[in-house]
């Protein structure tokens, strides 16, 4: 059995002593604590592991390739969800 929580303008926003999760009426979403926010923190992971180097024999090298549509299309659909 589906539970359905709406109000007028589609908005779903359920609220505990430490933290908050809202649904808006167009899909985006946002949970937090207060302080920090879940899809921002894992969009600021994925732009640090774009960023990110490693040492070879040839000097530095990324650890993925940012030119890489899998890994481009997760940080656009990510970024899709933040409310």
């Amino acid at each position: 059995t589906a539970l359905e929580i709406q109000n007028k303008d589609g908005k779903i926003l359920i609220k505990t002593e430490s933290g908050t999760i809202s649904v808006t009426g167009d899909g985006k979403f946002q949970l937090t604590n207060g302080n920090e926010e879940l899809f921002q923190i894992l969009s600021d992971l994925i732009d640090s592991l774009g960023k990110a180097r490693t040492a070879t024999s040839i000097g530095p090298q990324a650890l993925i390739d940012p030119a890489d549509p899998g890994f481009a299309n997760a940080k656009s659909r990510i970024d899709e969800l933040k409310g």
